[in-house]
């Protein structure tokens, strides 16, 4: 628990969050992982360590007792044990609705067209603008401030504490809530699509929108947000790399200093237009852990700096700099400039000093001629920028759950303070609403290695799973190596969820032990508990959504769990594969067992058309018990292998579970494994 933990906190600063969990669902290995092949070789070090450590100290009874002890007080008392309770804790604002525009509703007019610039600065939060804790190490960013309209009290809020997070709540008003598994931002095309934007705002009114952003725009997702969301010029390191091939980049990809170079180009391409634009800029140099210092900067450096200290010294400079020559353009008095932090900082080289100081995000709007100045000190969020923004462009729009920050109307870190995070995420169902696919009447179909459905177009392999009404439910991209994790994730689904799998045909065949068509992709539609038919997948691939109404109405049989049986099979492993001898297929196990404080939770589960246990047992205690069982109204006990610390993190996801057994193995969608099952005479 220690070691995650502490790979957590080298990342966030405060342990396991939602930063973390999002880019563990991310294929975030390509993406400046130098950076971290310290805390990477550190980790697998402690592991092997904590192993060694506890063979060695289990060999003996009175030092495995003693051992036993110290362990559940560890737990107990580990700050990792802090953060899952907060993660997985009850939420008194379970079910929360939410009433904000969504696409297709009417797109207020914009009075006054001034160009906008937005400077995404990376975790260059309000707090490093303290002189006296950062001494020298933002001149230019406190001389911004004074010059322009500085709002104080912005907030950290859940669903925006990682750069696309931050970026997607400043611009929709909405956290980011992520669908799906693995690379799903970036296999998703139609990014929140059911969101309206800041940019669609300004792309309804004429405006050209613009990006660019030092890092690939790929990763996590953001080239599909920035295309859903009418973005028309979009750049990144690989397009940048083209234009300037001799380049020097870091890990991540090109310095502030030359992105900002090219930025200024944009934007005198862009006032020479007839429209008006808007350019948002994401920065890099600062990135945690150490930064990335621009090889030529030498500005204010000081011995003793430290190269996280060098690179904001650097990106402060040139975030100014920048400013200054949009300042000294022609198009200066029509244009608004702002300037704020993606998110507040993860850990990093000063997170020591940031420790116990009270940290808030920068949020400076820069108006031509400096004719507002000053400290707006209401509370507010990343959610409300876009809001504050349009008002400042003339129009009383409200975009998502946003206020206007220079209004009266409060915004929701005024009406729930501290508890603003837990009640937004009492509304996690309603933001993976924005995920949802639009015309599906046009049906599901193929064209050039990719899937539409509807309005919505996805690479492949991937799984759409559908509910009742034929609806496509958050969904799943998938790659080829993502294997294990997809194929668990569909036979931790009931038996009776009706799904159309796009894959590797020869995946089909390992999964599924059978013979599958020549092709390079293959599909398959319908339930495990049908009988599913591997099918080529071509160009003439259509379904419709009558077909899709008629796989949901599939009729789930008990006795035909075949297709399901193999797929567990490939994942089944280790104690696993020696369960129940006698049983026989779709054979139910029934666990009589069950600790008082799960069983309320239990009994509210509904399992429609299936046959289920009507308890689980879970091992907690660490005490080697032995439950009951029933198999078919016979008795049995089961020995337990061992209890999982994973075991809080997965309850909420066994709760829809059904268990089957089939011969000779059995499959427990459940953290803890039985070893052995005895029948009782």
């Amino acid at each position: 628990m220690s070691n995650i933990f502490i790979v957590s906190n080298y990342f966030t600063g405060v342990g396991l969050n939602d930063v973390v969990l999002y880019h563990l669902r991310l294929d975030t290995v390509e993406a400046g992982v130098g950076e971290y092949t310290n805390i990477i070789i550190a980790s697998a070090a402690m592991i092997i360590l904590s192993i060694f450590f506890t063979y060695k100290i289990t060999k003996k009874k009175v030092a495995s007792q003693f051992a036993t002890i110290v362990l559940l007080l560890a737990i107990i008392s580990s700050p990792l044990t802090h953060n899952l309770y907060t993660l997985l804790k009850p939420n008194e604002f379970q079910g929360v609705k939410i009433d904000i525009h969504k696409a297709g509703d009417e797109i207020a007019e914009i009075k006054d067209k001034k160009n906008l610039i937005i400077i995404y600065a990376e975790g260059f939060e309000k707090t490093y603008l303290n002189d006296e804790v950062f001494p020298g190490m933002t001149p230019n960013m406190r001389e911004l401030e004074k010059q322009s309209l500085s709002f104080t009290n912005m907030y950290s809020n859940y669903g925006a504490t990682w750069t696309i997070a931050g970026m997607v709540a400043s611009q929709c008003g909405v956290p980011l809530e992520a669908a799906g598994e693995g690379n799903a931002m970036e296999g998703i095309f139609n990014f929140y699509g059911s969101a309206v934007c800041l940019p669609d705002i300004l792309h309804s009114n004429g405006y050209i929108g613009a990006h660019l952003k030092g890092a690939s725009v790929v990763f996590s997702g953001t080239k599909n947000y920035l295309k859903t969301h009418k973005y028309s010029l979009i750049k990144g390191k690989d397009d940048l790399k083209k234009k300037y091939p001799t380049a020097r980049t870091n890990s991540w990809g090109f310095y502030d200093k030359n992105l900002f170079d090219e930025a200024k180009i944009v934007a005198d391409n862009l006032a020479k237009k007839d429209n008006p634009f808007f350019l948002s800029v994401n920065t890099l140099d600062t990135h945690h852990p150490k930064g990335h210092v621009f090889p030529s900067c030498k500005i204010n450096h000081q011995d003793g700096d430290s190269r996280l200290v060098k690179a904001f010294k650097c990106s402060d400079y040139y975030i100014k700099e920048f400013v200054d020559k949009i300042r000294a353009s022609e198009y200066s008095d029509n244009t608004l400039i702002v300037v704020m932090s993606d998110h507040l900082s993860l850990r990093n080289l000063l997170s020591d000093k940031l420790q116990g100081m009270d940290r808030k995000n920068l949020f400076l709007i820069n108006y031509p001629n400096n004719s507002k100045t000053g400290e707006v000190t209401k509370p507010g969020t990343h959610l409300d920028v876009a809001t504050t923004l349009l008002a400042q462009l003339g129009t009383d729009y409200k975009v998502g759950l946003g206020v206007d920050l220079l209004k009266e109307e409060k915004t929701l870190y005024e009406q729930y303070g501290a508890k603003t995070d837990s009640y937004l995420k009492g509304m996690r169902e309603e933001f993976l609403k924005l995920w949802s696919i639009k015309n599906l009447d046009k049906g599901i179909r193929v064209k050039d290695e990719f899937l539409y459905a509807g309005d919505n177009k996805f690479k492949i392999p991937l799984i759409l799973y559908y509910d009742e009404k034929g609806k496509i439910t958050p969904t799943y991209f998938l790659g080829k190596k993502k294997k294990i994790q997809y194929s668990r994730d569909l036979i931790r689904k009931s038996p009776n969820q009706a799904f159309t799998w796009i894959d590797y045909c020869d995946t089909f065949e390992e999964f599924f032990k059978t013979e599958a068509p020549s092709n390079e992709f293959c599909t398959i539609s319908g339930k495990l508990s049908a009988n599913l038919k591997i099918e080529p997948l071509d160009e003439g691939f259509h379904l419709s959504n009558d077909d899709i109404i008629d796989i949901t109405k599939q009729k789930i049989d008990s006795k035909n769990f075949s297709n399901y049986r193999k797929l567990i099979d490939w994942n089944l492993n280790g104690p696993l594969k020696s369960l129940v001898e006698s049983s026989k297929e779709g054979e139910i196990i029934q666990y009589t067992h069950l600790p008082k404080n799960f069983e309320q939770a239990f009994n509210r589960v509904s399992f429609k058309n299936t046959k289920t246990p009507d308890h689980f047992y879970r091992y907690i205690s660490g005490k080697k018990q032995k439950p009951e069982i029933k198999i078919n109204g016979k008795k049995y006990k089961a020995t337990l292998v061992k209890n999982d610390t994973g075991l809080i993190k997965k309850i909420h996801n066994l709760l829809r579970k059904t268990l089957y057994v089939f011969t000779g193995r059995a499959y427990f969608p459940t953290v803890t494994g039985v070893q052995k099952l005895e029948l009782i005479k």
